[in-house]
């Protein structure tokens, strides 16, 4: 919980609670894991707001800073990019969408795309067509 809510250093939570910094970021990886399984999936989650009468949902896409991808591309212009930097956010990191409800509740959050994907794109890739 200390990672997710203030981005402790997995070094100094694993020498906080006594194990090897290793097994700190197996353990993280594992509990990101078992709450990713039980997360709703996008018509679960539509199919929620349905059922409590929201009005309206809000989309919004943001990028996650990270500092553990490096994956090279050719960019439209043919020269070779970093795959996982995004331009906009000048950091790299990997694009989401979050469906929320009126009151900012998030209800479903998309898989991952390479930082410099435009929300728009990434919308329709994981949204907009089971709307």
């Amino acid at each position: 919980m200390r990672w997710f809510r203030d981005r402790t250093d997995r070094v100094a939570l694993g020498r906080d609670h006594g194990i090897s910094r290793a097994t700190a970021y197996r353990y993280t990886d594992e509990v990101i894991g078992v709450l990713a399984d039980q997360a709703p999936d996008l018509h679960q989650a539509l199919r929620r707001a349905v059922d409590e009468g929201l009005t309206h949902l809000i989309l919004d896409g943001t990028v996650i800073a990270t500092d553990r991808r490096a994956e090279k591309t050719i960019s439209v212009k043919g020269e070779p990019i970093d795959l996982w930097y995004s331009g906009k956010a000048r950091h790299h990191g990997g694009n989401i969408q979050a469906l929320s409800a009126p009151c900012g509740l998030p209800l479903w959050v998309s898989g991952v795309e390479p930082g410099p994907v435009h929300d728009l794109t990434a919308a329709r890739a994981h949204v907009l067509g089971a709307l």
